[in-house]
């Protein structure tokens, strides 16, 4: 089942903060700072100087976040329509305060779900591709609705094999759809992950291409200098091999062409962000050829010069599913974040602990920082939403509590006391993602019932 929600932001606001361990991040600042290239690269001196400038600005950001500075909120009411009641303190901050349901679209376990618009003559329309899962099987269909008359009509299926996230891009003539397709059952696939064109005007959907990635998790799809780009999140090659050369993809106009590769560790998730010109991948890797899952998790950043990624920043990671990246307009410019879902700490004797931490890093000075950690039970995906007018909440979907949702004051992030229903917050989230449509926030959660 899908439901799709909007985001409240009314007068109140619930100010949680939730325990820190300043110690864990202190220990995953200096993990990730030893393995920074700019200190395996450079002579004593100039890794000296990096180091003493990094720690200094962990610090101050430790401080700052932990209490010895004050901020406090003095929340101010703002005109705005009836629609999205919304108030902003003085420090520019919008504070959640619900969801409500807002439509519903039949779909059978659905594994992943992406709403897309596309340009027509009488202007913009909206539709939805979903992997359904076929009556608990492996199989599943690519299910294609169209939004008409307020509701979620469907107007195509296809069916594809073991499917697990798709992903989907305009090209010429209409919209180009990647099914990411795992072979974790067992059963060799000869074609798989496919790239399929849908044509809005009859809603046909055509086979493209077959990409050769058997046991793909993930898919992501962005652009840079009008040019479409592409990348297979890879968890295995093979049964036990879990380091992978991931192939980047370019679009020639007519299919993807490789060209170029990073190094994977049972990557779970794959995600393109932009900081100033530069362009990077964050990679969530699971686990090595050993089993381990404490293991660094990887940034890669484009070289334009050399037409490659190249290893920018490594993250100490534990068992991570999931790795998201968000900004912030302040006065000083964009404040950039990542976060990762760390899903399980792994303990003695194959033990594993779901109440585990995971961490926001900020960037500062060219490097991502510990910036606060969470506790959460078997964290699974994290999802941060911003409106049309700056609103800003983080999602975090868990395995055993539902989902969470947090949100940022201006210093750190704080829980908030949504009013929601049992349906759209239950546990079992198999995917959610956000749009703004018509000035509304929306939240589309697929979910297994």
């Amino acid at each position: 089942m899908l439901f799709l929600l909007i985001l409240i932001y009314p007068a109140r606001i619930f100010c949680y903060f939730p325990s820190e361990n300043v110690e864990h991040l202190t220990d995953n600042f200096f993990a990730n700072l030893q393995e920074h290239p700019n200190i395996k690269g450079n002579t004593l001196e100039e890794s000296e100087a990096f180091i003493n400038k990094q720690v200094e600005n962990y610090v101050a950001l430790i401080e700052q976040t932990h209490g010895t500075i004050e901020h406090r909120l003095h929340r101010r009411s703002l005109p705005i329509d009836h629609t999205i009641t919304l108030i902003k303190d003085n420090a520019g901050i919008y504070v959640l305060d619900g969801v409500i349901p807002e439509y519903g679209i039949k779909v059978q376990l659905p594994k992943d779900i992406h709403l897309f618009s596309y340009e027509t003559e009488a202007g913009e329309a909206w539709y939805g591709a979903a992997l359904e899962t076929v009556n608990g099987t492996v199989g599943n269909d690519l299910v294609i609705f169209k939004y008409e008359n307020r509701q979620f009509s469907l107007i195509n299926k296809i069916p594809v094999r073991n499917g697990v996230r798709l992903a989907t891009i305009s090209i010429d003539g209409g919209v180009c759809i990647i099914v990411a397709e795992n072979n974790a059952i067992g059963v060799k696939m000869h074609n798989k992950t496919q790239v399929i064109k849908f044509i809005p005007s009859t809603g046909q959907l055509t086979h493209i291409q077959f990409l050769d990635a058997e046991y793909a998790s993930d898919v992501a799809l962005w652009t840079e200098h009008n040019e479409i780009f592409m990348t297979l999140a890879t968890y295995m090659k093979s049964e036990d091999q879990y380091e992978v050369n991931q192939p980047i993809y370019q679009w020639l106009g007519r299919h993807f062409d490789t060209i170029g590769y990073i190094k994977t560790y049972g990557a779970k998730k794959v995600t393109p962000f932009i900081i100033g010109n530069g362009h990077y991948l964050a990679v969530a890797n699971f686990q090595n050829n050993f089993g381990n899952t404490n293991i660094y998790s990887e940034i890669y950043k484009y070289n334009r010069h050399l037409e490659r990624f190249e290893s920018y920043q490594k993250i100490l990671t534990t068992a991570a599913v999931d790795v998201k990246h968000f900004a912030f307009k302040g006065e000083k410019g964009a404040e950039h974040f990542l976060v990762f879902a760390n899903f399980f700490e792994a303990g003695i004797n194959g033990s594993r602990s779901y109440e585990t931490i995971s961490i926001v890093y900020k960037y500062v000075d060219q490097f991502f920082i510990p910036f606060q950690s969470f506790k959460l039970n078997g964290v699974t995906q994290w999802l941060p939403v911003t409106g049309p007018l700056g609103e800003f909440a983080l999602l975090a979907a868990c395995e055993f509590d539902g989902l969470k949702v947090f949100q940022y004051d201006g210093w750190r992030f704080t829980e908030s006391n949504v009013q929601y229903t049992s349906e759209a917050f239950t546990k079992g989230i198999l995917s959610m993602k956000a749009y703004n449509l018509d000035n509304k926030i929306f939240v589309d959660l697929g979910f297994s019932l």
